[in-house]
């Protein structure tokens, strides 16, 4: 009997995601010959990924995508960057939350100068923040999606 626990307690164990690393996260811009731009919150060189802000150029709308969802319904989620506020409809698949925000809206505006936008639906709050080293990134990314 004990085998048997042991055996299956291995494969659990080599069935569990490996846990998601505390430091080398950054913003990486891919801007190559596609239309499409994204700006990934990443782990280089690794698998991990834990946001994203995607557009297609010139459209002045992105997409940005958690992949660390909260545990809620899909719903209305408050933006915050600075003094500016908004509300977005926000769509839950699994793990992964996803919303569109225009690139001119104040919040977005906010998000460019302070490096940092606040996410909340329901109780759940998720920060997103780019250091100096990424604030010029985020910049590009703004200037190549702007419509």
């Amino acid at each position: 009997m004990s085998l048997l626990l042991g055996l299956l307690a291995a494969s659990l164990l080599q069935s569990a995601p490996p846990p998601l690393p505390s430091q080398g996260w950054v913003w990486t811009l891919y801007d190559g010959s596609s239309p499409t731009v994204v700006l990934a919150e990443e782990v280089p060189d690794t698998p991990y990924l834990r946001s994203t802000f995607e557009c297609v150029q010139g459209s002045g709308q992105a997409r940005l995508t958690h992949y660390q969802a909260p545990d809620a319904p899909s719903g209305h989620a408050s933006l915050s960057s600075g003094s500016a506020s908004q509300e977005a409809p926000a769509t839950i698949n699994g793990e992964r939350l996803s919303l569109s925000l225009r690139l001119g809206t104040p919040v977005f505006q906010g998000l460019i100068t302070t490096g940092r936008l606040n996410l909340r639906l329901e109780d759940q709050t998720t920060d997103f923040r780019f250091d100096r080293q990424s604030l010029p990134h985020l910049r590009r990314f703004a200037e190549l999606c702007a419509g």
